[in-house]
């Protein structure tokens, strides 16, 4: 199906005009053995898939099974997440009493923007996580760490 993908989009216009010489991008989002073993092979983009919970170091297993079948692939393969909280707002759609994800938790980001911004770098440089995703409702607490980030 990946194969099929890129072929069907190879060489086309794309929005705008751009042509996809080689097919769009392939985001694989997993965490399995199996998952990572595919994306090893095919991927260009692979969202990390863990549970709410996961701490760093449980990141770390599927991004060494990534790294170990990919071999010398795995540099050209970018790496993202996705958080679920900025700050120590809990979202407005989680119900209360609701037993959300603890500061340790990978998928929440919370402390002073430098110290955010201080655990993205870490992850980036530890594991090969160069970006995030998060929910529009963190948009403003996000935007100074990404300031920091950027030099801006």
């Amino acid at each position: 199906m990946i194969a099929e993908t890129r072929a069907a989009f190879a060489g086309s216009s794309g929005f705008g005009g751009a042509v996809q010489r080689s097919g769009p991008k392939i985001m694989l989002a997993g965490a399995g053995e199996r998952m990572m073993a595919l994306a090893a092979k095919e991927a260009d983009i692979v969202a990390l898939a863990v549970l709410p919970a996961s701490t760093d170091d449980d990141l770390r297993r599927p991004v060494s099974t990534l790294r170990d079948r990919a071999g010398a692939r795995f540099d050209d393969i970018e790496l993202s997440m996705n958080l679920l909280r900025v700050g120590s707002q809990p979202p407005p759609w989680v119900p209360t009493g609701f037993e959300a994800p603890g500061p340790e938790a990978a998928a929440v980001l919370d402390g002073s923007p430098r110290e955010m911004a201080d655990v993205l770098l870490r992850r980036r440089d530890e594991l090969g996580v160069s970006y995030i995703t998060v929910n529009g409702f963190y948009a403003e607490a996000l935007a100074p760490v990404v300031e920091l980030l950027t030099g801006g």
